[in-house]
């Protein structure tokens, strides 16, 4: 076999390796729980990574334009972040802990929507093929690593 075929070959089975792959599942948004003042801030949780970017943020957590957020962004929450409390309103964070509203934070991760020179991405916009509300989407977004 020549080198051109070996090289084909192996171009070949990694495309066959990596094509059953298939689609990751989506970003989940979760409603804040039932006894939270309206309008309910939506929980944006991102699909099960182990990859991350290695960006940092930290601030108090809020709720910025009705998505959990800190510094005035809104951040993508690692998967399996979830509500534990409405009083105050409490994320829990997988390997992290317990976050009420007004709790200093820090997370690694990187920014995916920045909204450079005033621009903002057009809406309706979705990450991993779930739509972010447009309320959120008005403000950075940050996507937080599992790490």
């Amino acid at each position: 076999m020549t080198t051109v075929g070996r090289l084909l070959g192996a171009a070949l089975l990694v495309l066959a390796m990596t094509s059953g792959c298939g689609r990751a599942p989506d970003v989940q948004t979760l409603p804040a729980p039932s006894t939270s003042p309206a309008p309910r801030p939506v929980l944006l949780v991102d699909e099960p990574t182990g990859a991350s970017m290695t960006a940092l943020t930290r601030g108090r957590l809020e709720v910025v334009g009705g998505c959990p957020g800190a510094d005035g962004g809104v951040i993508v929450w690692p998967h399996g972040t979830r509500f534990v409390g409405d009083d105050p309103l409490t994320v829990e964070v997988p390997g992290r802990g317990r976050f009420a509203l007004g709790d200093r934070i820090s997370l690694g991760g990187g920014w995916i929507v920045e909204h450079v020179g005033g621009k903002v991405p057009d809406a309706p916009w979705t990450f991993r093929g779930q739509r972010v509300p447009d309320s959120c989407l008005a403000h950075d977004v940050f996507l937080a690593g599992p790490h």
